[in-house]
């Protein structure tokens, strides 16, 4: 019988859980957000004409980030801790074209067909099955036609997070409830009226360490630490 996923609510992504990598607000100050940032643009990097979507924005990352040369950028969150953060980082640094607000990726309160690009980077492993299945409808809707949609998300085959599954150094994540696979995730998008441009995996970023993985990924399951992948609405 498979393991039950723990449920995870709301409340669970409190001031507690933004406050373990407070470095994470400023990308100049964590290599982790440096590489996120480099990765997830490399997968796609939107026009400056563009407006974009940050689905599940946490620490506010692509949101800010994208907001430096897109027309416009709306921020989501189903966390009001994460709101509440971004607000105070926008106040203190503002930028017209950056909207936020707090909401359910399943039912985004946004008109159809508003949006350009969408991001989702580390989001979908924090989804039971049916709410990214709902994600998945929320993005359909909300891109215009041929608009993107840009995944990035761990792989769950990756050495590191077998050691989190078994406690060995590392504890797990409580709160990536359902890692998604390379071909789960491409499926999903087929069915949701989605093109696939890309689908590869990516080395991590820790010194030495990721120019072994980047030169092995490609043949062994054990170094393939993201998955990054691209639609575009049919």
């Amino acid at each position: 019988m498979d393991k039950i996923p723990p449920i995870i609510g709301r409340e669970y992504y409190d001031e507690r859980y933004f406050n373990q990598y407070p470095e994470y607000f400023d990308i100049s100050k964590s290599k982790f957000q440096q590489y996120r940032v480099k990765n997830v643009m490399s997968i796609y990097t939107p026009f400056p004409s563009e407006t974009v979507l940050d689905m599940g924005m946490g620490w506010g990352t692509f949101t800010f980030y994208t907001g430096q040369f897109c027309k416009a950028v709306v921020g989501i969150d189903y966390s009001i801790t994460s709101l509440l953060l971004c607000n105070r980082r926008l106040q203190e640094w503002p930028q017209k074209n950056i909207h936020l607000a707090c909401a359910d990726v399943q039912a985004v309160p946004l008109q159809s067909g508003s949006f350009d690009a969408i991001i989702s980077a580390d989001l979908i492993e924090h989804l039971y099955p049916a709410q990214f299945e709902g994600f998945l409808n929320e993005c359909a809707r909300l891109l215009r036609k041929q608009g993107k949609l840009v995944l990035w998300t761990p792989h769950d085959g990756h050495w590191a997070e077998w050691m989190k599954k078994n406690r060995l150094f590392l504890g797990p994540h409580e709160s990536h409830v359902d890692y998604k696979s390379m071909s789960k995730i491409q499926d999903a998008l087929l069915n949701h009226g989605f093109n696939v441009l890309k689908a590869y995996y990516v080395e991590s970023h820790l010194p030495v360490i990721r120019v072994i993985e980047k030169a092995w990924l490609k043949y062994c399951s054990w170094f393939r630490r993201r998955i990054a992948v691209l639609g575009e609405k049919v």
